[in-house]
């Protein structure tokens, strides 16, 4: 390239010049990380002689590649020779970038001032094209820049003395002290060029620099940072409003668009490797490491990350506006124009001139169709239009082998630059949006990654925009090369887990506001039940009666009153129940942002992750509410558990007004699992809780004769006092608590409460026929009562006639034979039958 007098500038032959910046860039990071891998001798050493007894001879390039590897054991010393021959060629590529870069690296305020990336500044102009002499560098990121700029002048250090190249070097080191080199392999760039200027004598200046530059950057690059990302935020949200509203303006409008994915591109990526690599330049105490980090948090990064993935989605929606508008703006105005150049230019050689007449039939070809309907934007092609025009740079950059010099004709170049551009527009908009705005780097910071998650998650400012990390995992495929086909299934599992850990987090953490919400819901509906309705009153009169038994104030004892809640001195005031509802707005906001997820071909839904969380929570809530505890025989009273459970589906209704979901699916759901004795997770069911505690506690003590069937009050009652600790059997087994109880465990539920009841009773009527003689003179009347109306209650009418049968022959007539001993208990038996006969009437 030298001999031939190569010329680089990226304003002319922009293809050229950018593939080769990056190869060097990519070729210096290659050796770097290459001397960084310790065992390098020995793996090389062992594959030879793998190599050898395979082959039965030795590796022929070996001696080749252990001379490099001797060679670069300190790699930037043996790549300044290699490229001494490209210093020229190197040099005028990075100085081109000087107009580019300068513009590009301003502090926000300046941006601010210029009104970059605003449509409303010129309200005349929105329709019109944004248009720039160097179109296709404005999208050019940032960190690729700094990096081409600071590996190329490290190279040809020498040209450090032109006040061009010594600025832009120096403005590339003051914004950063981390450098990638492939995905997170780094360096601490200014401590690993001051390691390698101090070993040249005469560079002691360059040391200094170095030196000084770290210090600068430490001190001001996250302040200047920071204020970028706040500018990104406000432009970003602009942007989304304006394209979603219009998407018509993403046709003329799609640089500014581009640009501004870009910058926050850059700015994520800048902020994600500092953030990690903090202390890897310089070794720091942890209090100073601290310090650091938390000068480095910003808790709004998850707004930055959701606004760069909804203006993503607002370009892949409208793309077909974006390729319709360049289709036609190629074959008309570009194609008017670059005719036009090519008229003025003269004594084109023959193989430019045959180049660029094709292309301009291209163009024309376009203008001729553009309103028919034959042009279809899924199917367009103009790849040979941009391979033309590579063709054309890459000859017409030797100044000795060429008479047509691209710089002479710089109208021409910028022109044919764009038209590349609008052409990628067309057919190229996929590759064009990764380019510009992927963020598949977080893939190799997972820690950084999933901490930010848990951060956002944590702060409810910035929860709305938490749908943006189970998005991003989409881009991590974008990570892997054609090349490497072996990669794509472990980085597809790091994406495939990573989003289904947000999404399931997600989840978990709205399932558990709503229930907080239920919670809250059911301590109000709970100050509505009978059992409070007097608390106010009687509260009322003790604390009188205390103020006239004492001359000093008593103290006041608050008794909440329903409906003193509603009442606020100061809407700015928030109560428990404002911080849980904007914090369920905020997350319901996110997940109902987008239907799928589509990861690695795999679709991802977040409102049935949301879903299965509450089914899977739900019936466990509501067997909890039973307050069942074993010990003292204490259970909640089913009218009771009834208001609650209404109370939490009443809620729970509420949330289909912030999340299209089903809710009448979910309780279908689990309150069908609950007429069952156990639920789909083997736990046990109301049901189960409910039939066991009449079985152990209110039947043990029927059959004990403490409790009687009373028919005036349609209830069992106690007729012995047990004490204030003892269950009340009215307040379970009366008319009400019945009916709330078959509410809650429906027909199936009671289906089974009636088999269990029955078969316990008719287990102890067995007992009575087997051994009359022994059992009944012990056993109190009132339990046998108990048993008897028991069955017969829960019998039909055709088992009611035989049971009748069988208690006259099988228990009253033996009993008569007992004499004098059986005359109470038979008159108690007479009664139950003719009792029974009475209802059976």
């Amino acid at each position: 390239m030298d001999a031939c007098q190569v010329t680089l500038d990226i304003t002319c032959n922009f293809d050229v010049t950018v593939k080769y910046l990056e190869l060097i860039a990519k070729y210096v990071s290659l050796m770097i990380i290459l001397s960084r891998v310790d065992d390098r001798k020995a793996m090389l050493g062992l594959y030879t002689a793998v190599h050898e007894l395979a082959n039965g001879q030795c590796e022929p390039s070996f001696p080749r590649l252990g001379q490099m590897i001797l060679d670069y054991e300190m790699p930037l010393r043996k790549l300044c020779e290699d490229f001494v021959p490209h210093n020229r060629i190197l040099s005028s590529a990075l100085l081109s970038l000087q107009k580019v870069y300068s513009r590009r690296n301003l502090p926000a305020d300046q941006w601010r001032s210029h009104q970059l990336l605003s449509l409303t500044s010129k309200p005349a102009d929105l329709s019109v094209p944004a248009y720039s002499d160097t179109t296709a560098c404005e999208y050019l990121g940032l960190e690729v820049m700094e990096r081409w700029i600071i590996i190329g002048f490290t190279l040809c250090h020498t040209s450090l003395n032109q006040p061009v190249a010594m600025e832009l070097w120096s403005q590339a080191l003051h914004t950063c002290w981390i450098m990638t080199l492939f995905r997170d392999e780094v360096i601490a760039v200014q401590h690993y060029l001051q390691t390698y200027f101090e070993s040249i004598k005469g560079l002691n200046k360059r040391v200094t620099e170095l030196r000084d530059s770290y210090i600068y950057a430490q001190q001001n690059s996250v302040i200047i940072h920071k204020d970028r990302r706040l500018f990104l935020r406000i432009a970003l949200k602009e942007l989304n409003l304006l394209f979603a509203d219009q998407p018509g303006l993403l046709g003329p409008k799609a640089l500014l668009a581009l640009m501004a994915l870009s910058m926050a591109r850059d700015e994520i990526s800048w902020l994600i490797r500092h953030f990690h690599h903090q202390d890897l330049a310089v070794p720091m105490s942890k209090e100073k490491k601290q310090r650091g980090l938390d000068e480095m948090i910003d808790r709004h990064l998850p707004e930055l990350l959701f606004l760069t993935e909804q203006l993503r989605e607002l370009i892949r929606r409208h793309g077909k506006v974006i390729q319709s508008y360049h289709i036609q703006f190629l074959g008309g105005f570009d194609a008017t124009k670059l005719n036009h150049l090519m008229q003025n230019v003269s004594a084109l050689p023959e193989d430019e001139n045959a180049i660029l007449s094709s292309l301009c039939n291209s163009l024309g070809e376009l203008s001729r169709r553009k309103t028919n309907s034959d042009i279809n934007c899924d199917t367009a092609d103009l790849r040979d239009i941009r391979l033309d025009w590579f063709r054309v740079q890459a000859s017409a950059s030797s100044i000795a082998r060429n008479s047509f010099i691209l710089e002479e004709h710089q109208d021409m170049t910028h022109h044919l630059n764009t038209v590349m551009y609008h052409t990628r527009l067309v057919d190229d908009l996929d590759n064009l949006l990764e380019e510009v705005s992927d963020l598949s780097l977080c893939c190799f910071y997972a820690q950084f990654f999933q901490e930010q998650f848990t951060l956002c998650l944590e702060f409810p400012a910035q929860t709305r925009y938490i749908i943006a990390f189970p998005l991003i995992c989409g881009h991590f495929m974008a990570a892997t090369h054609e090349l490497c086909p072996e990669e794509r299934s472990s980085l597809g599992n790091i994406a495939v887990g990573m989003a289904n850990a947000f999404l399931d987090e997600m989840g978990k953490e709205v399932k558990n506001i709503i229930f907080s919400v239920c919670d809250e819901q059911c301590v109000l509906a709970d100050q509505l039940l009978p059992r409070h309705g007097a608390r106010v009153w009687l509260n009322q009169v003790a604390q009188e009666r205390k103020t006239k038994k004492s001359k000093a104030p008593p103290v006041q004892h608050v008794v909440p009153v329903p409906g003193q809640e509603s009442y606020r001195r100061s809407r700015e005031d928030l109560t428990t129940y404002d911080k849980l509802h904007m914090a369920l707005t905020e997350l319901c906001f996110s997940i109902n942002y987008s239907n799928s997820v589509v990861v690695w071909e795999h679709m991802f839904c977040p409102k049935e992750f949301l879903v299965q969380q509450i089914e899977n929570a739900l019936g466990k809530v509501f067997v909890d509410m039973t307050m069942c505890n074993a010990e003292n025989n204490y259970i909640v009273k089913p009218s009771e558990l009834l208001v609650w459970i209404q109370t939490y589906m009443n809620t729970l209704q509420t949330l289909e007004n912030y999340v299209q979901v089903d809710m009448s699916r979910v309780f279908n759901a689990v309150m069908l699992q609950q007429t069952q004795p156990t639920d789909s997770q083997g736990h046990k069911t109301i049901t189960a809780l409910y039939t066991t505690w009449y079985l152990d506690t209110l039947l043990r003590r029927v059959t004990a004769g403490h409790i009687v069937f009373s028919p005036l009050q349609k209830a069992f009652v106690a007729i012995l006092d047990t004490g204030a600790q003892a269950v009340r059997p009215e307040d379970y087994a009366n008319l009400t608590e019945l009916r709330a109880l078959a509410e809650l465990i429906g027909p199936y539920g009671m289906k089974y409460l009636y088999e269990t009841l029955t078969w316990n009773v008719a287990s102890q009527i067995g007992e009575l026929k087997v051994h009359p003689f022994h059992r009944l003179p012990g056993c109190p009347s009132s339990g046998v009562i108990f048993c008897l109306v028991s069955v017969y209650l829960y019998s039909t009418p055709s088992i009611r006639f035989s049971f009748l049968s069988y208690v006259c022959l099988s228990v009253y007539l033996p009993c008569l034979s007992l004499g004098s001993r059986c005359i109470t208990l038979s008159a108690s038996l007479k009664r139950s039958v003719v009792y029974l006969c009475r209802l059976a009437d």
